[in-house]
């Protein structure tokens, strides 16, 4: 109690790790009847490792043959950039996205997603 009364009378913020939960799909769910619904057809078929952003911008693994869109789910406000390895380096300048909001995007296999913080 007394580091967060600390933290709030001299301005600051208490220390957060920034992570982020990505996972690939390669179809959509289906339902009764076959009908398919915009909703990730679970299990994912890869749950990559969490990606921890707090040290600043941070990629995942390039995503496998096969992958169609992801989902990224992460636990403080970020921005994300998705593209080819190397040439795909998030600013807060790209697509923000909210803490604890999941996302879905569409990628190709070998594309990557890059995270930065974004307060």
């Amino acid at each position: 109690m007394a580091l967060i009364a600390a933290t709030v009378l001299l301005g600051g913020s208490p220390a957060f790790a920034a992570k982020a939960h990505i996972a690939e799909f390669t179809e959509a769910g289906a339902a009764a009847m076959n009908v398919r619904l915009q909703i990730a057809a679970m299990p994912p078929a890869v749950e990559q490792p969490l990606i921890d952003f707090s040290g600043g911008h941070a990629e995942s693994a390039a995503f496998s043959v096969g992958t169609t869109y992801i989902r990224v789910n992460c636990d403080t406000r970020c921005a994300v950039s998705i593209g080819p390895a190397g040439s795909t380096a998030a600013t807060t300048a790209n697509t923000p996205l909210g803490p604890d909001a999941p996302e879905y995007f569409g990628v190709k296999a070998g594309q990557i997603i890059s995270i930065v913080a974004n307060p």
